[in-house]
């Protein structure tokens, strides 16, 4: 994975699994080698004046891994197992989501472009082809399609499932994904 192998003329969408790695410390506990080397791609990236992307539905997504860590933190630390609904109505934990989701999503608007989304009929029908045709989640879905009408067509990602839709460029440091894309001949 070295982004120095693009060219500056490069579209890149960020996936929200390395928005997690690049702007969420706590996210990465364990994975600090992951994390390293997807700052480093992203910041070859900048360096080489690639355009790099995300999209709006990141934020819900990246809401949602903060409140889930942050809950499972809270848990350990108390020797609790309260659910997340309950988490929520705790007033110093649901700000400490609040500000630790601000600070990532900041650092996402610093270094990407928000891609315009439509969600209208015609994205939900692109959303559900994907869905049938590709072991893609709920957001990735969407995340193709919008890739697809701005005419971008690679990725950094840590998810195995995009290896799978035809046509895309993926760049990953997952050692899952890559031994995956060589069984499937889809490695460049």
């Amino acid at each position: 994975m070295s982004g120095s192998s693009l060219k500056s003329t490069a579209k890149l969408f960020v996936d929200t699994n390395v928005w997690k790695c690049l702007t969420y410390s706590k996210a990465t506990l364990g994975y600090a080698a992951k994390a390293k080397a997807y700052a480093d791609f992203v910041g070859s990236c900048v360096a080489a004046r690639v355009d790099l992307f995300s999209s709006i539905l990141s934020y819900s997504e990246l809401a949602s891994i903060i409140e889930r860590t942050e809950c499972d933190i809270y848990n350990a630390a108390h020797g609790e197992r309260i659910l997340i609904k309950k988490f929520r109505e705790g007033i110093v934990a649901r700000q400490e989501v609040v500000e630790e989701l601000a600070v990532a999503w900041g650092q996402v608007e610093a270094l990407s472009t928000l891609l315009p989304i439509t969600l209208d009929s015609a994205m939900l029908e692109g959303a559900k082809r994907n869905f049938s045709n590709y072991p893609l989640d709920g957001y990735d879905v969407f995340f193709v399609e919008q890739m697809k009408a701005a005419g971008i067509s690679a990725i950094v990602t840590d998810d195995l499932d995009y290896i799978y839709v035809p046509g895309l460029h993926v760049y990953t440091c997952n050692n899952d994904s890559i031994g995956r894309a060589k069984l499937y001949k889809r490695l460049a």
